[in-house]
């Protein structure tokens, strides 16, 4: 029987000689009712002391490897060698996650990664860990840390005009919970979800696959338009971004979220406004939110990615009350409970002020950005290009005049050294998109934008006049 002893590793010899004879048994290098060396031999074979050969032989036999014969030895037990398939690698088709380390990204969705305030948070977290009394260590309520719903109703109030009580709020971990939470509860109900056309690829699959039906609605550059709603169609809720329609852009002037209100209204439906980054508005003042125009007939939803990072992973809802109580009980079901140590360090983060000081810094940088990316647009391409969108978040959409952005061409920017990503993507009809890319600039800096669009107005010009 060959053993091999590694001295120098971390893994105690017990374990080592262990692990080894089990395998020999289970593979049948060593067979049914084979004796196994005395645990003096094997000692001295091995270098080892004969305690520790004995404990290995104490464990194989009260694990049923062997069995221990009083005067005679210690023998393998009958019938347990099992041939074990090679441990391989499942061959997965998850969703695949564009690699642009090595290009100039316009991704949508990151934020300034490098801007955000790693000592600040780190101050907040050690400090929301140290002052947590220990009750809160265990299992907590479902909507989430009580100070923290009341620090985020304070902080709504200041940044949204939204005025609710604590317990209206159920903290998730994004807003990709939080639409999952709805959806789950909706499919429960009579009647259809509605969603925007386009929206979020991301968005499209959760509702489709959370709900027996859904059903899509085409906006324009203002974004839903209430006079196209169905008349008579049974409707439960409205999925909508009214603030900064996603990915084209278009805000609901006020008429509009005045006519969705009544819409909702007479429908018996709910709206769900997904508020994902109406911080970041440069042109114009904040407009209300719609849960602010009827408090019953909106859920308003939104999170941290856009302000901080997407990895932070907080978000949360606010809620009609009549709603609470169901949404609690399902989010109790499904994860019980987001993590405490991070709420309790972003409650720490708004009662500072960091999370506003933060939002003052990145808002001018992301203005800046943003009239780079515009001026090198209109640069490089002049009359051939349309900027919609421009005023809120950290996108924008370029609309090219007689250009069919095809894979085939997509790739060829890509190969270029250039990531951008086209409406089309979120779109239910792609066709209707196809001269249409989505340019984010919150995680790009200042000379890759100028860089990016030369690289980009290459390409594009070896096929096309301009």
């Amino acid at each position: 029987m060959f053993l091999k002893i590694q001295r120098n590793s971390s893994i105690p010899m017990t374990k080592q000689i262990y692990d080894q004879v089990k395998h020999l048994i289970l593979s049948g290098d060593l067979k049914d009712d084979a004796c196994l060396p005395s645990s003096r031999k094997l000692s001295e074979t091995l270098k080892v002391s004969r305690n520790v050969v004995v404990e290995v032989y104490e464990m194989l036999t009260a694990e049923g490897y062997t069995k221990s014969v009083r005067g005679s030895g210690v023998y393998v037990s009958k019938s347990i060698s099992i041939s074990r398939p090679e441990a391989k690698g499942p061959i997965l088709k998850l969703p695949r996650i564009e690699d642009t380390d090595n290009l100039i990204s316009f991704k949508v969705g990151n934020t300034a990664l490098d801007k955000f305030p790693r000592n600040k948070w780190l101050q907040c977290y050690r400090e929301g860990l140290s002052d947590l009394p220990d009750k809160e260590l265990g299992y907590g309520p479902s909507n989430g840390y009580l100070p923290f719903r009341k620090t985020l109703k304070d902080y709504l109030l200041r940044s949204r005009g939204i005025n609710c009580h604590e317990d209206q709020i159920i903290i998730t971990s994004g807003t990709t919970q939080s639409l999952h939470l709805l959806t789950k509860y909706f499919s429960q109900l009579p009647g259809s979800i509605l969603f925007e056309e386009p929206t979020a690829n991301t968005i499209r699959e959760l509702l489709e696959i959370s709900h027996p039906n859904t059903a899509y609605h085409p906006v324009d550059q203002e974004g839903i338009d209430p006079d196209t709603l169905p008349v008579d169609s049974n409707l439960s809720c409205i999925l909508a971004t009214p603030s900064h329609q996603y990915p084209l852009g278009g805000s609901l002037t006020i008429s509009r979220r005045v006519e969705l209100i009544r819409y909702a209204r007479r429908h018996k439906c709910y709206i769900i406004e997904d508020d994902y980054d109406s911080e970041y508005r440069y042109d114009n003042a904040p407009v209300e939110s719609l849960y602010e125009l009827d408090p019953e007939h909106v859920i308003y939803v939104s999170s941290f990615s856009k302000i901080l990072m997407p990895g932070i992973r907080i978000g949360y809802m606010v809620l009609p009350n009549n709603l609470i109580e169901n949404l609690c009980h399902l989010k109790d079901i499904l994860d019980v409970q987001c993590p405490i140590f991070i709420q309790a360090a972003m409650t720490n983060f708004i009662r500072k002020g960091y999370l506003e000081q933060h939002l003052v810094k990145t808002r001018k940088n992301y203005r800046r950005r943003r009239l780079i990316l515009i001026h090198a647009l209109n640069k490089r391409f002049g009359d051939k290009v349309n900027i919609l969108g421009s005023q809120t978040g950290i996108h924008l959409v370029a609309e090219f005049h007689n250009i069919n952005f095809t894979k085939e061409l997509m790739d060829k920017i890509k190969k270029s050294g250039v990531y951008i990503a086209g409406v089309s993507e979120h779109a239910a009809i792609p066709e209707n998109y196809r001269s249409q890319l989505l340019f984010g600039y919150g995680n790009i800096g200042e000379e890759e934008i100028e860089k990016g669009i030369e690289i980009l107005h290459n390409c594009l010009k070896n096929e096309f006049i301009f």
